[in-house]
C-alpha cells in the first residue's frame, strides 16, 4: 500500500487557530496511509529556539516526527495592500520563471513530489499562486478558515475567475462569500472542515455558582485583533445589576501594551473597581485555569459557527459559553441556526447583557446550557470521527487530480 504524500503550506506555525488545525491533523491523521510534510517560513521557524508564540507549533510538530521544510520565505513587514501584492508576484515569477537558487528548486521538487498540496488561507495561495497551477493543477485545495471581513482587501483579487479550485469550510458564511465572488466552481468545489481536536478526555469542569461571587471569563490576546472592549463595557452593566458579586477574569497574552493600557482606563472610567476585572496573562493550561478559579461562565468572540478553538476547548469542558458576533456583515441569526441554538450568539450589546443575567440568576438554567452546548461541541468538533472524513477527501483528490512523484510503501 503506497501512502499518499500530502504537503500543507503555511506561512508560519503561531500559536493560533489556523496552526493548531494543522498540528491537530498531522497527529491524528492515519500514519499507515499519509505521510504529512509542511511546508514554511524559515523567518518566522527561525525567531527562538524555545517556543513562544511566533514558532509554537513548529516545535510541536516536530516533536510528532513530522517532516517541517524550512525554505519558504514569504510574508513583507508591512501589511499593506499594495506592498503585499507586489511582493507575492514578484516572488511568484521569480519562482516560475527561471529557479537558480536551492530554495527555488527545493520548493518546485517539493511541490512535484507531493501527491496533495494543502494551502492553509489566501495569502500562502496568492504568494505561490502561479507555483501551484503550473506544478499542482488539481492536485491543492484551500483551506478557509478567515473571512474577508477580516482583512482591509479583497482577498479574492488573488484568483484566477476561469480556473477551478476546490475549498475546505468551517462555515457556510465562507461558501457565501466563495460564490459570490465569481469563481469557477464545480459541484464537488467545497468539503466542510470544521475546526477538529482530540475532545476524548475533556474533563466536564462545569461549576454552579458558590459563595455569592460569578466568575467570567475570557481566554484571548490582548491584542486589538480581539476586542475585549466590549466585554469591559458588558461587565459594567452585568457587575452593576448583579445582586451577588462578579469577577471578570481575562487570560491572555499583552501583545499590544498600549491596547491593554487603553483598558485599564475604561475599566477605571467604568468604575467597576480594580479588583473586579483581573488580567492573568497568558494560561499554559486552560482546564486548571479554569477549575482553580472556579469560572462560572465563558465569554467569546463568534465571527461564524466554528467559534474558534478556545471557544470549543472551553465549551467541550462544560463552561457555559456565551458569545459576543464582532462582525456586523455576519447575521448572528445564521450562527445560532448553524449551531441548533446552543451557541448563544449576540450583537447587540443590551441582549448580550441580558441572557448572562438570565443565565447566572438560574442555576438549573446554566447548568442545562452547559449539558447542551457540551453535546454539541463534542459531536461537531471531536477529531475521532471528522479525521476520517478529511482523509477520504484527501485520498479522493490524490486519486482524482493525479500523483505526485513521491509515493512510497508502506
Amino acid at each position: 500500500m503506497k501512502k499518499v504524500r500530502l504537503l500543507i503550506v503555511s506561512a508560519n506555525l503561531a500559536q493560533a487557530g489556523n496552526e493548531r488545525w494543522i498540528y491537530e491533523v498531522c497527529k491524528s491523521i492515519n500514519k499507515q496511509a499519509f505521510e504529512v510534510g509542511v511546508l514554511s517560513d524559515k523567518k518566522y521557524l527561525e525567531t527562538e529556539a524555545i517556543q513562544n508564540f511566533s514558532n509554537y507549533y513548529y516545535h510541536a510538530l516536530k516533536k510528532l516526527g513530522v517532516q517541517v521544510y524550512e525554505f519558504l520565505d514569504t510574508r513583507p513587514k508591512s501589511s499593506s495592500f499594495s506592498r503585499l501584492v507586489n511582493r507575492a508576484r514578484r516572488l511568484a515569477r521569480h519562482l516560475v520563471g527561471k529557479p537558480k537558487s536551492h530554495i527555488d528548486h527545493s520548493i518546485i521538487s517539493l511541490l512535484q513530489k507531493s501527491d496533495v498540496i494543502c494551502v492553509i488561507d489566501f495569502y500562502n495561495y496568492a504568494t505561490l499562486k502561479d507555483v501551484i497551477h503550473k506544478y499542482c493543477e488539481g492536485r491543492f485545495f484551500i483551506v478557509l478558515h478567515s473571512h474577508k471581513i477580516q482583512f482591509d482587501y479583497d482577498p479574492y483579487v488573488w484568483f484566477e475567475k476561469d480556473l477551478n479550485y476546490r475549498f475546505t469550510y468551517a462555515c457556510p458564511k465562507q461558501v457565501e462569500e466563495i460564490g459570490s465572488s465569481g469563481l469557477s466552481l464545480k459541484e464537488n468545489s467545497f468539503f466542510f472542515n470544521p475546526l477538529i481536536l482530540d475532545l476524548s478526555n475533556y474533563p466536564n469542569l462545569f461549576s454552579p455558582i458558590l459563595n455569592d461571587t460569578v466568575i467570567f471569563s475570557v481566554f484571548t490576546r490582548i491584542a486589538r485583533t480581539k476586542p475585549i472592549d466590549v466585554f469591559i463595557e458588558a461587565f459594567a452593566k452585568i457587575h452593576s445589576q448583579l445582586p451577588i458579586n462578579s469577577v471578570l477574569h481575562v487570560y491572555g497574552e499583552i501583545q499590544d501594551k498600549n491596547y491593554h493600557q487603553e483598558l485599564i482606563e475604561a475599566i477605571s472610567d467604568s468604575g467597576i473597581g480594580p479588583n473586579s476585572v483581573i488580567f492573568w496573562g497568558h494560561s499554559g493550561d486552560m482546564a486548571e485555569s479554569i477549575r482553580n478559579d472556579k469560572v462560572n461562565v465563558y465569554w467569546g468572540h463568534a465571527m461564524n459557527a466554528s467559534c474558534g478553538y478556545a471557544s470549543i476547548e472551553v465549551g467541550a469542558m462544560g463552561v457555559p459559553c456565551i458569545f459576543w458576533n464582532n462582525d456586523s456583515m455576519t447575521d448572528y441569526k445564521s450562527i445560532l441556526e448553524q449551531t441548533n441554538n446552543t451557541m448563544l450568539v449576540h450583537n447587540r450589546i443590551e441582549d448580550f447583557v441580558a441572557d448572562n443575567l438570565r443565565y447566572v440568576s438560574d442555576q438549573e438554567l446554566l447548568c442545562e446550557l452547559s449539558a447542551k452546548q457540551r453535546k454539541f461541541l463534542t459531536e461537531r468538533h471531536d477529531i475521532s470521527e471528522r479525521i476520517k472524513d478529511f482523509e477520504t477527501y484527501v485520498a479522493s483528490i490524490a486519486s482524482s487530480g493525479g500523483q505526485g512523484q513521491g509515493n512510497r510503501d508502506t
